[in-house]
Order: structure tokens, then sequence, then C-alpha cells
């Protein structure tokens, strides 16, 4: 019983700011999305609050294969 109670409140819903708060992302639609609570928890573990260039960083030095890059442009 509580493994099926774990597992409904990953599955909850939670919002989650694309770009954080504290770097300028605001509370409109736009930057806020609305995902699993397990997926948002995952992120942080992963990501804590990253900027994109730290992301993309840690993701090509650690986890690409390195035949390969993960490239970024603004908007």
């Amino acid at each position: 019983m509580k493994n099926k109670r774990r597992l409904e409140l990953n599955k909850q819903p939670t919002l989650h700011h694309r770009k954080p708060r504290h770097l300028g992302g605001g509370n409109d639609a736009r930057n806020v999305a609305v995902i699993r609570r397990s997926h948002h928890e995952a992120w942080h573990t992963l990501f804590e609050d990253f900027t994109v260039e730290k992301i993309v960083a840690l993701l090509n030095e650690k986890y690409i294969d390195p035949d390969y890059e993960i490239c970024w442009r603004k908007k």
C-alpha cells in the first residue's frame, strides 16, 4: 500500500519554471511547464538550477557520445 501511494504521488503534476525565477524567469505560461512530480525531482537532482549553458556543457562532458555535441542557440 505504501509503494502504491508513493507511485501515485510521483505522478501528481507540479509546476516547473523553465527559466528559474532567481535567474529572471516569470510565472507566465511560456515559462511554466506542468510535469510529473518524479520528473521534476529528477530534473533538479541532475541539473539543480543550472543555466542552459551549464546544462549543455555538463551533458556534452559527461553523458553524450564523444562523437557528438549538443548545441543550443537563443531564439
